[in-house]
Order: C-alpha cells, then sequence, then structure tokens
C-alpha cells in the first residue's frame, strides 16, 4: 500500500493537468522537484521490476510495444496543453531549474 499510494499522490492533477512537478518547476523549487523525480523513479522502476519475471543482460532490441508504452509515459508527464515542467521553469524564468 505504500509504494502504491506514493504513486497515486504523484499522478494527481489539477483542472489543468499539472502535476505537483510542474508547479514546483514553476515555482523554482529545485529540491522539491528532485525528490518528485526520485520518487516517481524509484517507484516506477520497482514496480515495473516486481511485474517483470527476469532482467537479461544481454543487449535487446525495443519492441513496438515497449516503444508505445514509453511513448505513452512521457505523454501522462504533460499538461492538457502539452506543457511539462520545463515549459513552467522556462516561463517562469527558473534559470536553475532548467540545468536539472
Amino acid at each position: 500500500r505504500g509504494e502504491r499510494g506514493v504513486c497515486s499522490l504523484l499522478a494527481l492533477r489539477d483542472r489543468n493537468g499539472s502535476l505537483a512537478e510542474h508547479w514546483a518547476a514553476g515555482g523554482g523549487h529545485l529540491d522539491c522537484v528532485r525528490l518528485l523525480v526520485e520518487t516517481s523513479a524509484r517507484t516506477t522502476s520497482s514496480a515495473s521490476s516486481s511485474s517483470s519475471s527476469s532482467v537479461s543482460t544481454s543487449l535487446t532490441v525495443r519492441s513496438s510495444s515497449e516503444e508505445e508504452k514509453e511513448r505513452k509515459k512521457k505523454k501522462k508527464l504533460r499538461r492538457r496543453d502539452g506543457k511539462t515542467s520545463l515549459h513552467w521553469a522556462a516561463r517562469n524564468g527558473q534559470i536553475p531549474m532548467l540545468a536539472y
């Protein structure tokens, strides 16, 4: 329930589709963005590793289904208007955020 709860909190959006990451980036809260990105990556990787039965150590070619999953994942990070956290940081002049 713990990781699942964190995942659901990270996925909450406002009426415009903004995530906590969008708000933190736009406000220049670099520590918050780092925490949100790291937590999201950690919960995503633990969920995917628990769902796969084995990990191959050899080089493999990405299947079209993996590419589709990656495309959907990137789309989920955008607001309804297509803007990302990086857009909001740049719009608000948050230069340190752009370097991250």
